[in-house]
């Protein structure tokens, strides 16, 4: 297993839990020394950010701000500016 200093990172970003873990159950099939993180709302991408910078970023295009609000289509995706 390789170092966690030096790990690939990804990043899995849905709202379903089952879409969410058959992405990462798939992503860990091909690169199983990668740190992959996971986020279910907007809130949760930014929070990963300011930590990490993933190489890839896998990540449903209509997920809530938060998870008391319904997600909403957002085509300027607002919130993955960097």
């Amino acid at each position: 297993m390789a170092n966690p200093q030096t790990r690939q990172q990804l990043l899995v970003v849905d709202d379903h839990e089952a879409v969410l873990g058959g992405t990462v159950a798939a992503l860990q099939q091909e690169y199983p020394d990668a740190d992959i993180r996971t986020a279910r709302t907007a809130q949760e991408v930014k929070a990963s950010l300011a930590t990490v910078r993933p190489a890839l970023v896998v990540m449903d295009l209509s997920i809530p701000e938060n998870l008391a609000i319904p997600p909403r289509p957002k085509p300027e995706l607002a919130y993955c500016d960097r």
